[in-house]
């Protein structure tokens, strides 16, 4: 155990000394110098002092240099160039040749590496890992950039800065805030770690994350934890989010609400895309999307495979477009369409491939439904043409409805309710017929099968009460019985009452 122990007290002797022997001597010049008998191993020096030490060049009005331990300290105006690329100035520096470790101080201690330049009051060089560090807060100037915090170290190699605590960018378009942040002089993007906030003066978007990346030139902007994006009065959270200012286009994933003060208005989703054309921004909405539009008292709501939300630059609603399995829900009234643009700013609903819309007692269909609110009520309803509107006459049979068929449908409501409606061409209706009695169930009287170039329908408590035919009316009231099962419905007869929704969820059910 002795032997091993000595052999490697030797090694590690050996490998001391190979290592001061490796070691290069300051070389240095001057104008003049001293030595004092009270320090015999300091060299005073004066007057364009000029010290080398493996690729390091500095100059300085005054210096001690201490040959023994291989140190110096500078003093006046000082220079320093290391590898010809790296430009570092001062009023006073400490420098150890063995650890190649400068410690840099004044009033304005600066740096310079191409076009980026770093001010602050206390630098520390330190060249074998090749990094420069401040701790008493700085500033940088990079291109259009400037940049600030207490803490931190920039590595030479590779151009990049590690900045901690307070940490500052500013652009012409935008300013971050953070508490870490690892930029790179090169590409001028900045990965952001902890709590950060990205404010961009271009399109008045600000961005929230806590673990991303910003680039300084092209305004873009990445968040992959706790993102959330404000823009003129809407507030967007995300798993996953992408966005640049410059171009006004952006992308999100995953658990995505969007929060809409100026429209009263919430959207939900898994993906989203955002792009502003003109003078029209774009929100695309796909993987359970939903939007919901508060009304008064109640909430419209929307759904399909794609929602689109159209505003203008001022986040101005103008339009909501519905593509595939589209269906809306609100208290008063329910619809599925292919498709189903809601012009917002006129306060229109238009439906199309397939539309089927239920208020109250009615389903409706026709090849394009058509309606129009007032003061967020439904007002007018069109549908044509094959416009349809049925009832289910008797709540305690499966294939008893009331009936009418036409060309052309206009029916209006009060309050959110139907109460006449008028239709035009070829007009058929099919009504069943109840004598109702005080205490007694009604009786069925018959079915009552008309036609007629126009008809009027009135509606009481959302159901039929009377229809007028207008213009060569023929109405025939016959037995049940009597009447032929597949007479009993007229053409393009549907009854979708499994495919309304009763409730807001329903809405993400596909129809048959």
């Amino acid at each position: 155990m002795k032997v091993i122990t000595k052999v490697v007290l030797m090694f590690m002797f050996f490998a001391v000394n190979v290592s001061l022997m490796a070691q290069k001597e300051i070389e240095y010049q001057s104008d003049w110098g001293e030595r004092r008998p009270a320090f015999p191993d300091d060299l005073i020096l004066k007057t364009n002092v000029v010290f080398r030490h493996e690729g390091m060049v500095m100059y300085c009005d005054s210096a001690v240099l201490n040959k023994a331990v291989n140190q110096f300290s500078a003093f006046g105006i000082i220079d320093i160039y290391v590898d010809d690329t790296i430009h570092l100035s001062g009023d006073e520096v400490y420098y150890d040749g063995n650890t190649k470790i400068a410690e840099i101080m004044g009033d304005r201690v600066i740096m310079e590496d191409g076009k980026m330049t770093l001010i602050t009051d206390y630098l520390v060089l330190e060249r074998i890992p090749n990094i420069v560090k401040y701790t008493t807060s700085g500033v940088i100037y990079d291109s259009t950039d400037t940049l600030t915090s207490r803490k931190a170290t920039y590595f030479m190699n590779d151009k990049t800065f590690d900045f901690t605590d307070s940490v500052n960018i500013r652009t012409k378009e935008s300013e971050v805030f953070s508490d870490t942040i690892h930029y790179s002089t090169k590409t001028h993007d900045a990965l952001c770690y902890g709590a950060t906030t990205v404010v961009q003066t271009t399109d008045s978007t600000i961005i929230y994350t806590e673990k991303g990346l910003y680039n300084t030139q092209t305004s873009y902007c990445e968040s992959y934890m706790a993102g959330k994006m404000t823009q003129k009065g809407r507030l967007m959270f995300a798993d996953t989010l992408f966005y640049n200012s410059k171009l006004r286009k952006g992308e999100a994933f995953s658990n995505i609400k969007i929060y809409d003060s100026v429209n009263q208005t919430n959207a939900f989703g898994n993906y989203v895309n955002m792009t502003t054309i003109d003078t029209l921004s774009y929100l695309i909405l796909t993987d359970s999307s939903l939007v919901k539009q508060f009304e008064n008292e109640d909430t419209l709501y929307f759904h399909a495979d794609t929602l689109v939300y159209v505003s203008d630059t001022m986040n101005n609603a103008l339009d909501l477009y519905a593509y595939k399995h589209a269906k809306i829900f609100r208290n008063d009234f329910q619809g599925a369409a292919e498709f189903a643009h809601y012009h917002i700013e006129d306060s229109l609903l238009m439906m199309l491939e397939r539309p089927v819309l239920w208020n109250e007692e009615s389903q409706m269909t026709a090849d394009t439904l058509i309606m129009l609110f007032s003061g967020r009520k439904i007002h007018q309803l069109r549908l044509y043409p094959n416009a349809l509107v049925v009832q289910d006459a008797d709540t305690l049979s499966d294939d008893r409805f009331n009936q009418i068929y036409g060309r052309h449908l206009t029916a209006y409501f009060d309050g959110g309710k139907i109460k006449e409606a008028e239709i035009e061409g070829n007009a058929q209706s099919i009504y069943y017929m109840w004598e109702e009695k005080k205490g007694k169930a009604a009786r069925l009287i018959g079915i009552n099968i008309g036609n007629s170039s126009k008809m009027k329908m009135y509606f009481e408590k959302s159901k039929m009460k009377s229809l007028v035919g207008i213009d060569k009316p023929e109405y025939k009231l016959d037995d049940e019985e009597r009447v032929p099962v597949e007479e009993r419905k007229l053409k393009g007869f549907i009854w979708s009452a499994a495919d309304r929704p009763l409730i807001p969820t329903d809405i993400f059910k596909h129809r048959q």
